[in-house]
């Protein structure tokens, strides 16, 4: 080709590319791109929350299990 790298380089920025890992993408992400990272994202959370959960459980029944058993049996004492 009869261009400099820097002219294709700003040739591609003016089109709204950028460069991520040695790749040209578009800045702007699609409404389809939009939607796929705020469901990945939910997915994450969710994930996240229910192994902080189950971990705060076996914690909380590890250091207080007098409590876990009181709570059982109150449970079970109730008409």
């Amino acid at each position: 080709m009869e261009c400099s790298h820097t002219a294709i380089e700003k040739h591609l920025h003016s089109m709204g590319k950028v460069q991520k890992c040695g790749a040209w993408v578009p800045h702007a992400l699609s409404d389809n791109s939009k939607n796929q990272r705020a469901t990945i994202s939910v997915g994450c959370q969710n994930f996240h929350f229910s192994i902080w959960h189950t971990n705060h459980e076996r914690f909380f029944q590890q250091c207080h299990p007098l409590y876990t058993q009181h709570k059982c049996r109150e449970q079970l004492l109730r008409p």
